[in-house]
Parts: structure tokens; C-alpha cells; sequence
């Protein structure tokens, strides 16, 4: 692998040199009209005639130092043509991103490790869709979607080193490198790399995201190409959570040092690792600056594999009293465990619309999904009759239409989405972005999903006993309404979800002993035939007095409920004091401060390394408790210099901090970070 990324970045380096050095003309790619994942992303909805009619752009000069031709021209486009830019400012928003995912992750709760997982506090941030997924939800925050995958359009040679320390023994580094050969092809290869050791015993994580594609337009703006391969692999050693948690909140000598702490399990992993093809290419017949009809496919073949490995099903272990901790998971059918799953999916769509500058643009698709999930092996009982199958596969084409509509300053979207052949699935979806001032956006959304299981949740198999079933559960149903209200004074985001004949796992052992810690965890999937009504509003401000800001993010969240199911807290907030000024004849841009995060109490849902996914329990409450991080972030030309100390009130307010039930959060820690953008 290392070797063919070298070999890959020499090719792209080489080319770079051939290419001519002038200003690029802005291409407005067209907008997928796929109803299944519309995204807005505070940009105005791109038709297919703004491809002729807004082409190209007048030539600028170079403004600023910061690169060789404007910055402006140095554009990233995700696979939905929303643009931004290789932005080297520093603010308060970089300094939010500046973490293993490198996006703002207010909303969710880390582990105490780089690469591990994390707890979901703000429930709106979940995105779903029609289709059946693999599941294994924890661990798919560090795997790159579709959707999580830039292209780029640079007139030089353009580099990014993005680097961070992680929890001891490691570190985090994410390089990219993209070059236009011409003004309508480009290339870039990406890595993304992480090792670290955490605190806690068997807790190494090692993962690695490897990205190749590009994209291409020809000179008529009539043919559009946008293509990438992933490799990847997520790499986590699994302890369980720690055993005593009384012992953790005395922080007494020696359980201070985390490492001393009893741990459910030494030896196991879970290993998850995927490959894609993607392939995204549109041809418009018409050479029409007002009108185009347009042919447009796309096609997504991905492999995925999740495996689980335990050398000893029942290790001897017991809590700090003695009291054993006998078959956690519950009997096994060998003394060791190793669970493999693998899921082969196949996407083609196909659609064919018509677009005009007054009336806008109406398209039919049709689209064929098929998944083939399995394992090498099936269950039957004493008698030989088979209880859990090897495999689940199904052919599924839905048809549909979209129309979409694009005004100076009034946009809108409206779908619809039909299954006809395989497992029954529906989408309908209305989307208006209204900007009747500079600086105020109103973003109005609703959706219902009529949504296919989870494969995990239908079939699963594993070395424990417990953990096999084959499930046939209804489909969720899920009516959305969101509206984002962005204006100079405040910006405010509602969610509201009426959600019906929900799925979720459960621990359906709830033994404890006389301290009321769980002796056995046996998880399953439940679903819950009744209405689930959810409601957040957020709101963001930031303050500022000459050199001074303050930056507030306030969630509040509700659910209404016959059965604890869904448990959120009912506040979360982050709340950042910072000084930014110029030092050394502005050489030097400086902002140093304070964040403070904390939400309220509430039932967090635990972690299960089998299932890799999150089960609902009502037993333990987490939260409540206040975090402080201190920052100086620096920039000097393309360079954002990091220096962060997470957490450092951890042995100032006391012990009681956790992501989930016996998932401790972070320690004090110092982290150090720079982003490097290279223009040339």
C-alpha cells in the first residue's frame, strides 16, 4: 500500500510541473438530484443551465500572499458542487475542526482515545436513508462516506498536511495532494493515518483512510466526470470499558495511573475495512446556454468487512472485590472467538431530466441497489432445522422524480421515490432556501422516509451464543421537519421527528449484583411499534469587543415517549472566551482562549464491541459535569499552528466524567496540531 501511494504522489508531482500556470474560469457542476440525499450546505441549488450560463469567471489578481494565484480560484466542491475554498484563515471555526475528524463535533461526546468511537449528544445529527445499511454504527464515524469524499479544481499544484498529537505513543496525520493538469482535469490522492495507545489497557487504535480520484469536464461544459477509489481500515483494539468504576473516580495511587485499571477484556479487536468505486459522469445533448436535457449515471460498488476477535471467550476476571465476572457476553460455542462479516453492495442509477433558466429543471430516475451480506457459516438447531441463514441479499429499483428550481433569490426542491421490484421503501421530500437579504437565509426541509432495517439488526451471527438471530422487523417510519434561520443577530436550527416502529438494541440481561453492576451483557435488536416524537432547537451567537469574542452553542433537545428508547440530554452548550491580536509586525496572527462544554444528566446509550453499535439502557446516568479546554492557535502565512490542553479542570472538579457507562472521557492532555496549506 505505501509503495503504490508513492508511486501515485510521483506521477501527480511530475505532472504538476507540465502544467500551465495562469487563472482558472469557475465551473458550475451540476447538483445531484438524487431525493435521497439532498444537501443544501447554506448554498443556492445548482441547475444543469447555470453550466453554460455561468462558466466562467473574469481573471483576478493576486491579492493575497497567501498563495500564488487567488485564493478564490483554489476550489474544493463536494460531490453535490457546493464550493469552498483552501481557506488559511484562522478563526474560531478551524480551532472547532481541529480534531480527529476534522469537523465540528459539537453534538458528540469522544472516547477517551483517538479512533475509538463516539456517544451521539445531539440525536438530529443522525442522517438516514431509505436503503438497508450495514450497521456497525460505531464504527463508521471514521470512515469516509461517500459524501465525505472533496474533489478540487486548483490553478497550481496544491498540498495540505494536517497533523496531530494523539494519546500516547502516536499520531495523526491526514496529507493531501491535488493538481489540475489542465483546466478541465484534475487529480488528487489523500491519506489519512492514526495510531495511538490511549490510557487504558488494550485500547489501540490504528486506522487508515487512502483516497484516489478526480474529476474532468470538456471545454463545451458539456460532459462532467467526477470519480474516486477508497481504501480503508479501522483498526480498534476492544477492552469493554473499565470494570471499577469506583476505583477511577477516587483517583487514588495507583489507579491514577489509568493504565493500572481493570479492563473486561485483554485481547480482543475489531478489525472494519471497506473498498469503493465511484463514479459519478453527466452529458447534456443540447449546446444551449438556457436549456439542456441531460443523461446522467452513476455508479458505487463497495466491499465492506467487519470482523470481531477474542482470544478467550471467558477470560478469568472479577471485580476489585472478587466478585467474578463470569461469561459477560454469555456462552459460547468455542473457547475463542472470531466473527466475520462481509457486505457487497452494487449501486447503478440512471436520470434523465430537462432544464430550462425560467422554468427549472424536472427529472425521472430509476436506480437498482444490490447487497449481498453474509457469513461463511449458518446456525441450525439440535434437530438440524436452520435458525440463522449465511447470507442476506436482495435486488431492490425504485423509480422516481425530482424538480428543482433555481431564482435569484428563492430556491427549491421537491422528490419523490418509489420502490417497484425487492423490499418495499419510500421517500418524499420538499427543500426551499429563501434569502430575502444579504446575510439572512431561511432553509426550510421536510422528509419522510418509509426506511429498510439495518442488515445487522435483520441477520447476525457470532461465536457467542446469544448473539445470532434473523429478525423480520417493520420498516421505520420517519417524518422530518427542519428549518435553519441565519441571520447578523442569530442563527437557529430546528429538528422535529415523529418516528415510528424505531429499532435499537438492548441489553436483555439486566443481572446485577448487590452494587447494581451489570454481570452479563446480552444484546439483541427490539423495535418499538409506537410514535417517538423529538424536538432540538440550537441556537448560535458569537460576541465581539474590539480583540475579544465570545462564541455560544446552545442545544436543547425533548422527547416525548411511552418508553425510554431514545434518551438525549436535555442541554447541551459550548461556550468559547478568546483574544485574538497580531504580534511581531503582524507576522504573527494569535488567538488564545477558553471552551467550556457540558451537558446535562441523562441515561447515554452503552457501547458493545460485538455488535460494534450502541445499545439503550436505563441503569447509568452520565453527564453533568463541566469540561475546560485552554487554546493558543497561531497562523503564520498558509501555517494554523494548535496548541490545546484538553480537559485540564479533570482533577479540579472531580472524577465523575464518562462518554458511556464504563467508558471514562479524556484526561488532561496537551495537544499540539498544525494545518500546512502549499500553493505551489
Amino acid at each position: 500500500m505505501r509503495l503504490v501511494i508513492l508511486l501515485l504522489s510521483l506521477f501527480l508531482s511530475v505532472a504538476s510541473y507540465s502544467q500551465i500556470n495562469k487563472s482558472t474560469s469557475q465551473k458550475k457542476s451540476v447538483r445531484d438530484i438524487s431525493t435521497s440525499t439532498t444537501n443544501f450546505k447554506n448554498t443556492n441549488i445548482i441547475n444543469n443551465n447555470q453550466l453554460q450560463s455561468d462558466s466562467s469567471r473574469l481573471n483576478k489578481k493576486n491579492t493575497v500572499n497567501d498563495s500564488v494565484a487567488h485564493i478564490d480560484q483554489y476550489e474544493i466542491l463536494d460531490r453535490y458542487n457546493n464550493r469552498s475554498t483552501f481557506d488559511t484563515i484562522l478563526n474560531i471555526k478551524k480551532y472547532y475542526e481541529m480534531n480527529y475528524l476534522r469537523r465540528d463535533d459539537f453534538g458528540l461526546l469522544p472516547f477517551s482515545n483517538d479512533g475509538l468511537t463516539y456517544n451521539v449528544l445531539n440525536y438530529s445529527l443522525i442522517k438516514n436513508t431509505t436503503r438497508p445499511g450495514l450497521g456497525f454504527k460505531a464504527r463508521n464515524f471514521a470512515y469516509l462516506d461517500v459524501d465525505d469524499i472533496n474533489y478540487y479544481h486548483v490553478p497550481t499544484p496544491t498540498s495540505e498536511i494536517f497533523f496531530r498529537s494523539a494519546v500516547k505513543q502516536g499520531q495523526n496525520l491526514d496529507a493531501l495532494l491535488t493538481t489540475n493538469t489542465s483546466q478541465q482535469l484534475n487529480f488528487f490522492i489523500g491519506y489519512r493515518g492514526l495510531r495511538s495507545l490511549g490510557s487504558y489497557i488494550n485500547q489501540l487504535a490504528s486506522n487508515g483512510n487512502f483516497r484516489l480520484g478526480g474529476s474532468y469536464n470538456t471545454k463545451n461544459n458539456r460532459y462532467f466526470l467526477k470519480a474516486h477509489l477508497t481504501v480503508q481500515d479501522i483498526s480498534n483494539q476492544e477492552n469493554g470499558g473499565i470494570t471499577d468504576t469506583d476505583l477511577f473516580l477516587s483517583r487514588e495511587a495507583p489507579f491514577n495511573n489509568r493504565e493500572r485499571l481493570n479492563v473486561y477484556f485483554r485481547d480482543a479487536k475489531s478489525l472494519f475495512k471497506g473498498i469503493r468505486t465511484y463514479i459519478d459522469h453527466q452529458y447534456n445533448f443540447i449546446n444551449s446556454k438556457s436549456n439542456g436535457i441531460w443523461l446522467k449515471h452513476q455508479f458505487i460498488y463497495e466491499y465492506k468487512t467487519n470482523s470481531y476477535t477474542q482470544t478467550n471467550a471467558n477470560p478469568v476476571n472479577s471485580y476489585n472485590d472478587g466478585v467474578a465476572i463470569d461469561r459477560f457476553f454469555g456462552d459460547s460455542f468455542s473457547t475463542a472467538i472470531n466473527d466475520k462479516l462481509r457486505n457487497t453492495t452494487v449501486y447503478n442509477k440512471i436520470s434523465l431530466s430537462y432544464s430550462n433558466d425560467k422554468l427549472g429543471e424536472l427529472a425521472f430516475n430509476a436506480d437498482h441497489f444490490n447487497y449481498n451480506y453474509y457469513y461463511n457459516s449458518q446456525l441450525n438447531d439440535e434437530n438440524g432445522a436452520l435458525l440463522v441463514p449465511n447470507k442476506l441479499e436482495d435486488d431492490i429499483v425504485t423509480i422516481g422524480g425530482s424538480y428543482l428550481l433555481n431564482k435569484e433569490k428563492f430556491d427549491a426542491k421537491f422528490g419523490l421515490r418509489q420502490s417497484v421490484v425487492g423490499a418495499s421503501m419510500s421517500e418524499i421530500s420538499g427543500e426551499i432556501l429563501f434569502t430575502p437579504f444579504q446575510n439572512y437565509l431561511l432553509h426550510i426541509k421536510y422528509q419522510y422516509l418509509n426506511k429498510i432495517p439495518d442488515l445487522n439488526y435483520q441477520m447476525f451471527q457470532s461465536g457467542f451464543v446469544s448473539y445470532n438471530w434473523k429478525n423480520e422487523f417493520s420498516n421505520e417510519k420517519i417524518n422530518q421537519l427542519d428549518v435553519n434561520l441565519n441571520t447578523p443577530w442569530l442563527n437557529i436550527t430546528g429538528n422535529y421527528q415523529i418516528i415510528k416502529d424505531k429499532i435499537y438494541f438492548a441489553n436483555t440481561d439486566l443481572t446485577t449484583d448487590a452494587k447494581g453492576r451489570n454481570l452479563k451483557q446480552i444484546i439483541a435488536p427490539k423495535q418499538f411499534s409506537e410514535a417517538i416524537h423529538y424536538l432540538s432547537i440550537s441556537a448560535q451567537k458569537e460576541f465581539k469587543f474590539k480583540k475579544f469574542a465570545l462564541d455560544n452553542s446552545v442545544l436543547f433537545q425533548q422527547v416525548v415517549q411511552n418508553e425510554e428508547i431514545l434518551n438525549v440530554p436535555t442541554i447541551v452548550t459550548r461556550n468559547t472566551f478568546y483574544f485574538t491580536d497580531y504580534l511581531f509586525k503582524k507576522a504573527l496572527l494569535v488567538q488564545t482562549g477558553i471552551t467550556f462544554k457540558y451537558f446535562t444528566e441523562y441515561y447515554a446509550n452503552g457501547y458493545n464491541p460485538v455488535v460494534g453499535d450502541f445499545y439503550v439502557q436505563n441503569q447509568q446516568k452520565i453527564g453533568n459535569y463541566p469540561v475546560f479546554d485552554f487554546f493558543i492557535n497561531g497562523k503564520i502565512k498558509t501555517a494554523r499552528i494548535y496548541i490545546n490542553v484538553e480537559h485540564f479542570n479533570a482533577s479540579l472538579t472531580g472524577g465523575n466524567y464518562f462518554s458511556a457507562p464504563n467508558q471514562p472521557y479524556r484526561e488532561m492532555r496537551l495537544r499540539l496540531g498544525i494545518v500546512w496549506d502549499f500553493f505551489n
